[in-house]
Parts: C-alpha cells; structure tokens; sequence
C-alpha cells in the first residue's frame, strides 16, 4: 500500500508539473538529412580510397616478389650447380624446365635419375669440347634414367602432362660392360692408325650416363687424335679389316659405312668440317658471367625503386582515409545525438499523455488492494479457526496411533515367544530322530548277530549229537581200561555244566551288544520316551501355531486401521514433492520402507533423479552432491508445508550447495508456496543474510518461510508485501540509528525496529574515498 500511495503521488506531481516543452522536429529531421549525405560522401571516398590503397599493396607485393626472384637467381648463379642450370636454360629452355621438374620431384623416383651429359659430365681438356660435343650429337641434352618404372612415369609427367619435348634414355648396364668391347687397346691405337684416344677417355661423368652415352653413341668405339692423320694412316682406317669406323681428328670428322653384302669394296666415307664447340664452350669455366650479374642488379634497382614510389603513395593515401574516418565519426556523432533528442522529446510526449490513464490504474489498484486486504482478514481467521480443528483432530489420530502400536507390540511379545518355543521343539525332535536312527541301526546289527550265533549252536548242537551216537556206539566195544578213561573225561562235558556255560556267555554277549534283556529294554524304553516327547512337541507347536495365527490376524487387523491412512499421508507427500520436481525438469517420490519383520524398523524413503538417462535413486550422502541434497530437502520441507502443525519454516543457508539455475528455481518455488496467488514477505540478509519468503499475517496464500544466508543471487524473483532484511551487528556499529518503522497502519500489523540508512552509509564511505 505504501508503494501504491507514493505511485499516485508521482503520477499527480507530474500532472501538475505541465506539459513538456516542444521540440521542432522538421529542424531536427533536416539537420539529420544534410548529416546523412555528409557521411555517404565520405563513405564513398574512403571506399575509392580503400580499393586504390589495395591495388598499390598487390603492386608492392609483386615488386618484392621480383626482387627475391632475382636475389635467388643470383645466389644460384654463385654456385656450379647454378651455374649449371643457368647454362642448360639457355642452351635448351625445355630441357631445363624438365631438370627444374626432376629436382623438386625426386622422392618419387625408385632410383637414380641423371640430366643431361652436358650438365652431369665435364671435360678433361677444353681443346677436345668440339670432338665430345660431335660425338655425343643431340643425347648431349637426353636424360638418364636406371629403371623402366622411373622411364614410363618420367615420360608421362613431361610429355602428357606438362607437354615438355626431351630426350629420355634408359641404362641398364654399366658402362664397364661396354669399356669390354672396345675395337683396339689404346697402345695398338696409336702405334697402328694413329689415333690418340677413345671418346670415353676424354669426358668424366656419372657411370649411368657414360653408359647411356655408350649405348646410344658409340662413344667408346669412337676414336680422337688431336692431329692431323696422314694419306696412308687414313687409308689404312678405309680398310674392310679396319675395326674403326668413325674418328675424329683436330678439324675434320669421319664416318665409314661397310656393307658386308657387296664384298670388301663395298664402303662409303663421309667426312666433314669439325664445328666449334657451343655447348661445352665454357664446361670448366665457373666463372659468372658480368653482364648476367648486371642484369639482376637492375632488375632489383628498378623494383625497389618502384616500391619507395608506391610506398609514398600508400602513405598519402593513409592519411587521407584517416582524416576522413575523423569526419565520419563526428558526423555520426552530430547524428547520435540529434536521434537522442528526438527520441527523447517523444518520450516525454508519450509520458505526459500516458499520465491521465496511469493516474486512473494507480487509483483502481488502491481500492482493489484495499478490498483485498479486507478480504484476506476474514480468510485468515476461517483459515485458523480450520487449522485449529484440523490440528485437534490430527491430535486425536496420533493418540489413537500410539494406542495401537503400544497394542501391536504386546501382541508381538507372546508371537515372538511361541516362535521360539516351536523353533527349540522342532530342534529337539530333529536330535531325538538322529538319535534314534542310530539306536535302531544298532539294533539290527545285534539282531544279524544274533541269528549268526543261533545258527552256529545249533549247527554245533547237531555236530555235538552226531558226535555223541557215534561215541555210544564206540563205547560198546571198548575195553574195562578205556570205558573208565572215557568215564573220567565225560565228567567235564556233561550237558547241564555245557548249557550253564552256554548260557553265561551267551549273558555276556548280549550285555556287550546291548541286545540283552535288560540292555535291550532300555534302548527300547529310550526311544519310547523319545518318540512320546517328539508327540507332546508336535502338539505343543500346534497349540503355538494356532496362537500365532490368531496374532497375525489380529494385527492385520490393526494394521488395517492405520496404514491406509498413512500411505494415504506418504501418497500426499510424495505428489507434492513430485510436482516440485517437475517444476525443475527433475523427478522425485516419497515412499515407505516396510521391514516384514520388525515395524521399528519402517522408515520414510526419498528417491531423486536429476539427469536425464539415470533411474531414481534413494537419497544418500553417496549418490547425489551437496547441492542435489539440498535442493531435496527444501522440496521435502515444501511437501511437508501443508501437513505441518507450524505455520512457518525457518531455513538457515539452504541455498549455499545450490548451483545458480537451482537456487533460482528453488527461490521462486518457496515464492509461489508462501505467496499464493498474492504476494507476500521474503526477508533477508545479515552480515549473514536472513532471508524470509513469508504469507504473513496481512495476506497470502500459503505458510510462512525464513531463510537465513549470507548472500542472496541478483534479479531473484520477488512478490508483493515480502521482507528482505539486512541485520547488522557487530563490534562497530554507528551511532546514529533510523526511528522504528511504521509498516503497520496498512501492511498487517508488520512493525520495524531501529533501522540503518544504507543509503547514507554508502555516501559516507564514498566520500571517505
């Protein structure tokens, strides 16, 4: 309601304030207009000005590019390999291009590969460059290559792809297989035709292109003489016998061509004049060339000369474009603020003529909120007047329920008694069995014995009679001596002293077996007593039997009295909780743990799942972090808000363990319960934080929360009539103390005490800055 009132007060202090000056817009839409054609002018020049600075830069580049091109050249033209290529550039262009080719594409050779004699070999003597130069013709430009892979691959790169027209020569053999079949030994040479020596011995070169040479020219079938040969040296050479065919001499060379068809007559001579030699001129020379040198000296002069000229035209041009983006961005500056004027003499237009119609809502919400604190009086006493009734019944129901614990656990003695006692019968008859099993095992191997020594008398018996006919009959022939004898020994056998004797050891084995009279009868009257005890058990286990059903079913019977009505409260719980879980794109119940066996043991039972792909999981210190914890438990004490008997809860630093997207959820959730659809009361902060979301005594729709923390998040969602309260203390406090508040003429009855103005405490400390 204060905000409300001081609202209006606004709105009708600006009423009375008058309308805002007028601003001549047409003005400020012209001045806008000239700025804006200002500013593509400029545009337009600095994009000629970019383009041309562009185009200088290419131009500079392609001069530096020239200058490195001619400093590589020279460098190269330094070295004898640079040399050597610039001697094949100018000799065969194509050929060089192909040898550039070669050189930076070796790795894909499978074996050497060699340029032309004219590069890869050097003359021992310069006087015989002409002779060499005749004898190796147009392979003096062909390439070595030592393996057919390299030859195919070599021709197509050069003929198909690059269209480059050179020679390309195979070996493969070495050019000792060729020195083998040389037409004379040297010595024979000379003494013979007089010639000084073979091609081969004039030019040095790599094995492969010797070789190539002698394979493809006949170099070491070629003989040379630096002198002149006489008439009959040369008509000796003529011969059909003469193994040389061709020769050079200082000025002169010869070729004979024999045909062996047309007889030893049958030969042709051509000779001709020895042209100076072109291409191995300067083959030992490493000298460069001055006006080579020249030429590249005033290759690099020019370009850095035409660099220094453009640079000093890019520089002009930097300062131009400079200058001009200076102009733009006042200009755009200029236009900035005209927009700003205009935008902000609309604002205030629109403002004043909004004010009537705000003044009208300000004046509507009053009276609205006016109603409704009326309104939420009369709901908050029928609200309390219905907890209260609620609370006396809850009361009853919690009487009732220890009542029927208190009669379950008597109950649950004398069932737990009788399963003992049937537990020890079961027990006691199971030994008596073993017992018995044993007593009656002896007992047939008594009775087996007994048989066998029935038997075994009575075969003795027989034996003893047989015996005894015989004696009598033996006993009629005998002698006065012999019948005294026998009737002398026959006094320690007669039958009554035989059967007295029978009988006592047959007493004693039967006393040893157990198989006697009395023996037998006490095993007897042993497992008789036995099997009457294991009768009596059974019977009383049937009377415990009986006894514990009738428990359980009496407890069932209590159960079910009181347990709906307990899943029912969990089920309550468990919704709530589910729902607010939801609400953060998580899931949650509420359930019970029933133990079968001890009812102590039942427990309320919490299962969470925060990620997407996870079952639910019980609640633990294990599974779920600090924060997934604590954002549970605010949501459990949320769930629990509706059946607590205390209309508020106080939370101290729950949102400590929070992640930033759960305290936010959190915070607006403990809104939304403790405001309804009306807003009320969340307080906060110390030098800890108390924070309380609160529906408090002047409306709302739910309980009331406190909580307590030392920070709270920035842009937290907060409602009418909440509290956030700074609580300072400690050692230095300032002295001067605001009075208390006066929040209770229309905010419930809500009273402040003694206050800090944190407004001027802030200037004070700025100041002290």
């Amino acid at each position: 309601m204060p905000g409300l009132h001081q609202n209006l007060t606004a709105i009708q202090n600006a009423l009375n304030a008058g309308a805002p000056e007028p601003v001549d817009q047409a003005a400020l839409n012209e001045e806008n207009r000239r700025l804006i054609i200002q500013r593509r002018d400029i545009e337009s020049e600095i994009s000629s000005l970019l383009e041309e600075r562009g185009s200088l830069e290419q131009r500079i580049a392609v001069q530096r590019q020239e200058i490195q091109k001619a400093e590589q050249e020279r460098e190269r033209s330094q070295t004898q390999a640079g040399q050597l290529s610039n001697k094949l550039k100018r000799i065969h262009p194509a050929a060089h291009r192909a040898w550039e080719w070669i050189e930076s594409n070796r790795h894909r050779f499978r074996s050497e590969v060699y340029g032309p004699p004219v590069i890869e070999c050097s003359i021992h003597d310069p006087r015989h460059a002409a002779a060499v130069e005749y004898a190796l013709g147009g392979d003096a430009l062909a390439f070595t290559v030592t393996s057919s892979e390299d030859f195919k691959m070599l021709g197509h790169e050069l003929y198909a792809v690059r269209g480059i027209s050179v020679s390309i020569r195979a070996v493969h053999h070495p050019a000792s297989a060729f020195m083998e079949r040389i037409p004379l030994p040297q010595q024979q040479l000379r003494q013979t035709y007089g010639l000084q020596h073979y091609i081969t011995d004039l030019i040095e070169g790599p094995d492969a292109v010797i070789s190539m040479l002698c394979d493809n020219r006949n170099i070491h079938q070629q003989a040379y003489t630096p002198e002149k040969l006489s008439v009959g040296q040369v008509n000796a050479l003529k011969q059909a016998d003469s193994p040389i065919a061709s020769w050079i001499t200082a000025n002169e060379t010869y070729q004979i061509t024999r045909r062996k068809e047309y007889g030893d007559k049958a030969s042709s001579t051509r000779m001709a004049r020895l042209r100076d030699a072109k291409l191995f001129a300067d083959s030992t020379t490493t000298t460069v060339q001055q006006p080579e040198d020249e030429d590249l000296n005033q290759r690099i002069t020019t370009a850095e000369r035409e660099i220094a000229d453009l640079q000093a035209r890019h520089t002009d041009l930097g300062t131009r474009h400079n200058t001009l983006k200076s102009n733009r961005e006042e200009i755009e500056s200029n236009m900035h603020d005209i927009q700003q004027r205009k935008s902000a003499a609309q604002r205030q237009q629109a403002a004043w003529q909004a004010l009537p119609e705000k003044q009208r809502d300000a004046e509507a919400k009053i009276a609205d909120a006016q109603r409704r604190l009326r309104a939420s009086a009369d709901a908050q006493f029928r609200i309390m007047t219905e907890g209260d009734e609620a609370v006396l019944r809850k009361g009853q129901l919690a009487l009732d329920y220890a009542n029927q614990v208190s009669s379950l656990r008597d109950l649950h003695r004398p069932a737990l008694e009788a399963s003992i006692v049937s537990i020890e019968a079961r027990s006691d008859f199971e030994s008596i069995q073993e017992r018995n099993a044993e007593d009656r095992e002896r007992l047939v191997q008594r009775e087996q014995e007994k048989r066998e020594l029935t038997e075994e008398k009575n075969r003795q018996r027989a034996k003893g009679d047989a015996l005894g006919s015989e004696c009598a009959r033996v006993s009629q022939v005998w002698s006065e001596e012999t019948a005294e004898l026998y009737q002398r020994e026959t006094k320690e056998w007669e039958p009554d002293r035989l059967e007295t004797e029978i009988q006592s050891v047959q007493a004693r084995l039967e006393m040893a077996a157990g198989d006697g009279t009395a023996g037998g009868q006490r095993v007897i009257a042993e497992f008789e007593r036995r099997a009457r005890e294991i009768t009596e058990g059974y019977d009383r286990k049937a009377v415990v039997d009986e006894s514990l059903k009738d428990l359980e079913e009496r407890i069932t019977e209590v159960r079910g009295r009181w347990e709906p009505e307990l899943d029912g409260v969990i089920a309550r719980i468990s919704e709530a909780f589910a729902d607010n879980f939801a609400r953060i794109h998580c899931a949650g119940e509420v359930g019970i743990y029933k133990d079968p066996d001890d009812f102590e043991r039942w427990a309320v039972q919490i299962k969470v799942k925060f990620r997407e792909h996870e079952q639910l999981s019980i609640l633990d210190s294990h599974r779920q972090s600090g924060g997934e914890r604590a954002v549970s438990t605010i949501f459990y004490l949320m769930a629990l808000q509706s059946l607590a008997r205390s209309p508020f809860r106080v939370v101290d630093e729950i949102n400590q363990g929070m992640d930033p997207r759960n305290e936010r959820l959190v915070h607006s959730r403990i809104v939304e319960i403790a405001c309804g659809q009306s807003s009320h009361n969340i307080s906060a902060n110390d030098g800890e934080l108390l924070s309380a979301a609160a529906a408090a005594a002047g409306g709302g729709g739910g309980s009331q929360y406190f909580l307590i923390t030392p920070k709270l998040l920035p842009g937290l969602r907060y409602e009418e009539g909440m509290r956030v309260h700074c609580i300072a203390s400690g050692e230095f406090m300032p002295k001067e103390m605001g009075s208390a508040g006066n929040d209770d003429q229309e905010g419930g009855g809500v009273t402040d005490g003694p206050t800090l103005d944190f407004a001027a405490l802030a200037r004070r400390a700025l100041a002290a800055r």
